[in-house]
């Protein structure tokens, strides 16, 4: 769930940011296709490093090198057929998922999936709406669009209780400062 959490918002960010990102780092913002294409990577890398984690600290080391394996396999079909770029990570992850839950009983809720997605996609039309009304502003509409996305995906995943107690403990070097902030607002109790 927090690997989710994460990665949700930032994957909604780069794919909305993508064109001013490309004209900004690359100076090319017709790479923003491309750039919108590879976004989808980082929430489906994000689950595949996390269950690999988790399957390797249960002692089964092998379970996610055959899983990439096989997806290193298809991807390589789908590249020669479709140009898919990312399917590896998302096959890999289920494919992990699949052996975590039959190892632990573990699988991911509908709503542990859903929260956080309902936040980013609010934060991702908070986002297209900054950067459309921004769109004079250059590189700085970057920094505006990042500085309203941020407040929105907490506020909202906070709304829709997204994130618990036990989500920011979990969180290294900044989740017990947000968890302190968060009491003091009455959040948390």
């Amino acid at each position: 769930r927090v690997a989710l959490i994460i990665t949700c918002p930032c994957f909604v960010g780069m794919y909305f940011l993508a064109e001013k990102i490309a004209a900004l780092i690359y100076n090319a913002p017709g790479a923003a296709d491309a750039i919108q294409t590879m976004s989808v990577g980082i929430l489906l890398l994000g689950l595949h490093q996390i269950s690999t984690g988790i399957l390797q600290g249960l002692g089964r080391t092998s379970i996610p090198v055959i899983n990439m394996i096989l997806a290193a396999a298809v991807k390589v079909f789908l590249s020669w057929t479709l140009m898919a770029t990312v399917v590896d990570f998302g096959l890999a992850a289920v494919l992990n998922m699949i052996f975590i839950y039959k190892y632990t009983g573990f699988a991911l809720s509908f709503s542990g999936v859903f929260k956080p997605a309902v936040s980013a996609a609010a934060m991702g039309a908070a986002v297209y709406g900054v950067i459309t009304l921004a769109a004079s502003w250059g590189a700085w509409a970057i920094l505006a669009a990042i500085a309203v996305a941020v407040p929105v995906y907490g506020g909202v995943l906070l709304a829709v209780g997204g994130m618990g107690k036990d989500d920011l403990e979990s969180l290294p070097f900044i989740g017990h400062r947000l968890l302190a902030a968060g009491q003091k607002l009455g959040y948390f109790r």
